[in-house]
């Protein structure tokens, strides 16, 4: 029973490599040797940027007689890496699988279930944390600083390593489900968990350049602070590092903590595993109160329903609207950042009459990217997949369906969008009548995006899908959309490169009126072709 489940769980979790997401069918042997390939060069790629990392520290760690430092700092990484690509699967795999209900429904042991997946989290684990743990090692034994002794030290640290990486994203995922249990809207939970980690991820990596070059000037000082720190504050990967320097006694001792870890997190998820499989909370239990049911017309209705599927949706919360957050995120920083901004532009004018008149133009153009990344229109058409005929027999017209599609990302993007394009130009010390001309040249930009999204939604229209992944975040309306409002507002600053003796101010409200007739013959096509086109999908 054990060994049918083990390949059961190993086989989902290598279906991407033998199956096609996009049309659910096997991929032919020449397919998944170029996946697996593809895969490969991307592990790879990661590897070779830690083995940049570790040659940085080597040298002078080891010459300082600091060789578990260096250890104990890559062992970090390693489990940071670790639990950043495993977080994601964690909570899917060991609390949303959709053969859960099947599962229990069997004479097999809830044990089992939970030790099964488990192991799979365990592999998972494995393989991100090597990405971080393997080079770094090989780094040290090309420099001629291990011997055999530290190299079989280090083989078994990476096991162990890859256990705690498993703890803590067992853990984190317990912590979701349990939280997720107890909203209404789960899809926002893990929206902020993946969003947390994200900004985490990329600040480590903004400020990963930076710490290496102090460290190159000061590294015997900081050293001394950052092993301090460690020894006090995470002793047991002060044991990790004195264990990859080849002490056995330590190896022992972050053996033991790992195992009574390992057993921790076991007893714990068992307890409550099969009431979190089968718990379905949604929200507090209400008593039943007669009242009027409110109505609404048939357009605020489908606007609604947009809505409701973009913020019920884990995978289009994240890949459509991480700009969202992104812009009012930008606008704080510029006003918090306003005086360091000056100084950076006052550096930016001395480069030319050009440059300083373009800086409102060049900031136009980044709002308007951060708006192209917002890809809530391109999909939508394709996520109503084979349902599509629940809309298609409805007593309303597909013009008002691609209307509320073409609407929502309007509403949603418009307010983000107003709030960091005043923020910047108030930190850039902009008149108001710049301001203004700004603000309307990225609106007009937000409805030409908009139209856009879902012209290319209709045109390349996907409905053939087992993942809602597929529509999401590989359709070629999601691609072109992207790259094409990309390029749109990147010609914003193009163009007046031609037309810099115009102000800034006349020019982006010429912008604004260019987009206009783009956006009008957009939504005319959408209300009589593309209507046309979505009645026959």
């Amino acid at each position: 029973m054990f060994k049918a489940l083990f390949k059961k769980q190993f086989m989902e979790l290598n279906r991407m490599y033998f199956q096609d997401n996009k049309t659910g069918k096997i991929r032919s042997p020449k397919a998944i040797i170029g996946f697996v390939c593809l895969m490969l060069f991307v592990f790879v790629s990661v590897g070779f940027a830690f083995v940049g990392i570790s040659m940085a520290l080597a040298d002078a760690l080891h010459y300082g007689n600091l060789d578990w430092l260096f250890f104990a700092m890559m062992g970090l990484m390693a489990i940071a890496v670790g639990v950043f690509g495993s977080v994601f699967t964690t909570y899917s795999s060991l609390y949303l699988a959709r053969d859960n209900e099947l599962l229990l429904s069997m004479p097999i042991p809830s044990k089992y279930l939970l030790a099964v997946r488990i192991i799979t989290v365990y592999l998972s684990s494995l393989l991100y944390s090597a990405l971080a743990w393997i080079p770094s090692v090989a780094v040290y034994i090309q420099r001629g600083y291990m011997n055999a002794k530290m190299i079989a030290f280090c083989a078994v640290l990476q096991i162990l390593l890859s256990a705690v990486v498993t703890v803590l994203t067992c853990a984190l995922g317990w912590v979701i489900a349990a939280l997720a249990g107890r909203v209404k809207n789960k899809s926002i939970v893990t929206a902020v968990v993946t969003v947390a980690f994200m900004a985490g991820y990329y600040t480590v990596q903004f400020k990963l350049n930076s710490f290496l070059q102090y460290f190159a000037v000061n590294g015997g000082e900081l050293a001394d602070k950052i092993g301090s720190a460690i020894k006090v504050w995470v002793y047991p990967m002060y044991q990790f590092g004195l264990a990859g320097a080849g002490n056995g006694k330590s190896l022992a001792v972050f053996s033991a903590i790992t195992v009574v870890l390992c057993i921790l997190c076991y007893a714990i998820l068992s307890a409550s595993f099969v009431k979190i499989l089968t718990t379905n909370r949604g929200a507090k239990k209400t008593e039943y109160k007669e009242k009027s049911a409110k109505t609404s017309s048939a357009g605020i209705a489908l606007i609604k329903k947009e809505f409701k599927r973009f913020v019920k949706s884990p995978t289009y919360l994240i890949n459509g609207g991480l700009g969202l957050l992104i812009m009012p995120a930008a606008g704080i920083a510029a006003l918090i950042k306003k005086n360091d901004l000056q100084i950076a532009l006052e550096q930016f004018y001395a480069e030319g009459d050009f440059f300083k008149n373009a800086v409102p133009v060049f900031a136009v153009t980044v709002v308007c990217i951060m708006v192209s990344m917002n890809l809530i229109a391109p999909p939508s058409v394709s996520l109503e997949g084979r349902n599509i005929w629940v809309l298609q027999t409805l007593p309303v017209a597909a013009e008002k369906i691609l209307k509320a599609k073409r609407r929502i990302p309007v509403i949603l993007n418009t307010v983000p969008a107003i709030f960091c394009t005043a923020a910047v130009c108030s930190a850039m010390n902009a008149d108001a009548l710049m301001t203004v001309s700004a603000v309307a040249a990225v609106v007009s930009y937000i409805f030409l995006n908009a139209a856009l999204g879902v012209f290319f939604g209709v045109r390349k229209a996907n409905l053939v899908w087992t993942n809602e992944a597929v529509p999401i975040k590989q359709s070629s309306a999601v691609l072109i959309t992207m790259f094409g409002g990309m390029a749109a507002a990147a010609a914003v600053t193009a163009g007046y490169y031609f037309l810099q003796a115009i102000p800034a101010s006349i020019y982006l409200f010429g912008v604004a009126a260019i987009f206009v007739p783009f956006i009008l013959i957009l939504n005319r096509w959408i209300s009589r072709e593309g209507a046309a086109i979505f009645e026959t999908l």
